[in-house]
C-alpha cells in the first residue's frame, strides 16, 4: 500500500510537517539562521553590544524556515521550542598583547530589559596583531517569544578588532526542539 500526502497535521488541523513534490520534509516550527558581522567591529570593553549583523541569506547561503530577526544586535525568535545558539567570534589585538580576547552570549528574559552572561569564549592573544578565534554555544528554550531574547557582547581585555573576514565572526540559530 501507499499513502500520498503533502501536509500531515496535528489532531486539530494544525499543521505540524508538510511535504514537497521533491519529498523533501519541512517542520512548520523550522528555523535555521545565520547572521554575519558587517565590516570590521572595534572591541574596547568587556561588555559592548555587538550591533552589526546581516543575515546571510544570498547564495550560496540560505535561512531555513522562518528566520530570526535583530534590532540594535538584540535577536528575536519567530516562535517557541529549542534552539541552539552559536557565536563564532574572530578577530586579532591592536595596539599590544590581550590577556584574553572574546564574545559572550546573553540572555534576557524581560524583553530586552536586562541580560546576562550565559557562556562565553576566550583566547589569550599574545602579541599585537595576532588573530584569535573563539566559539561557543548554548541551547535555550524559548516559550515566549516576546520576552525571551538573546544577543552577543565583546568580552576583550582592551582595544580589538572584531572581524568579518570568510565570515569569521558570525551567529547561528538552529531550532532543534
Amino acid at each position: 500500500g501507499q499513502i500520498n500526502v503533502n501536509k500531515i497535521c496535528e489532531r486539530t488541523g494544525t499543521t505540524a510537517l508538510t511535504i514537497n513534490s521533491n519529498g523533501t520534509m519541512t517542520p512548520s516550527k523550522m528555523s535555521y539562521s545565520q547572521f554575519g558581522l558587517t565590516g570590521l567591529h572595534n572591541a574596547t570593553s568587556a561588555n559592548a553590544v555587538i550591533t552589526t549583523w546581516t543575515l546571510l541569506n544570498s547564495a550560496p547561503f540560505t535561512t531555513l524556515g522562518e528566520a530570526i530577526t535583530h534590532s540594535s544586535g538584540i535577536f528575536t525568535f519567530p516562535h517557541t521550542g529549542k534552539f541552539l545558539v552559536a557565536l563564532n567570534y574572530g578577530g586579532y589585538a591592536d595596539g599590544g598583547a590581550r590577556t584574553y580576547a572574546g564574545g559572550s552570549i546573553q540572555y534576557s528574559g524581560d524583553s530586552g530589559v536586562n541580560f546576562t552572561l550565559q557562556t562565553r569564549a576566550l583566547q589569550p592573544v599574545y602579541t599585537d596583531g595576532a588573530y584569535f578565534t573563539a566559539n561557543c554555544q548554548a541551547l535555550f528554550e524559548i516559550t515566549n517569544t516576546t520576552t525571551q531574547k538573546v544577543r552577543f557582547n565583546d568580552y576583550v581585555t582592551s582595544n580589538t578588532k572584531v572581524v568579518n573576514y570568510g565570515n569569521q565572526t558570525m551567529c547561528i540559530f538552529q531550532q532543534v526542539g
